[in-house]
């Protein structure tokens, strides 16, 4: 049933992780260490027209990344020209998280 949260013992295989609900994929910064939450698409037109394949999803508002599998990078800002400035994050999708 779309909408629902798949826990670790309702996933049916490798192609249904129990960190992924619906489209949202949650990461580990490695860096850092904070979980962080993403969707697919791009947030905006622009974003797509940078090469954005997911939103980096905070309280308000989402950031514009290429969300790859052991990296992602995050368009943080714009140049002169118009072009995403990125940053580049370390993650992980584990399949649980530790408190």
């Amino acid at each position: 049933m779309k909408g629902t949260l798949k826990l670790a013992y309702d996933a049916k295989d490798d192609l249904d992780p129990p960190w992924r609900i619906d489209e949202t994929i949650f990461v580990k910064e490695l860096d850092v260490g904070y979980v962080h939450t993403f969707k697919k698409g791009a947030p905006s037109a622009w974003a797509e027209a940078q090469g954005c394949t997911h939103s980096l999803c905070f309280m308000l508002h989402s950031l514009g990344a290429r969300l790859l599998k052991t990296v992602a990078y995050i368009a943080v800002d714009e140049d002169a020209e118009g072009n995403a400035v990125w940053e580049k994050w370390r993650v992980r999708t584990p399949s649980y998280f530790s408190n």
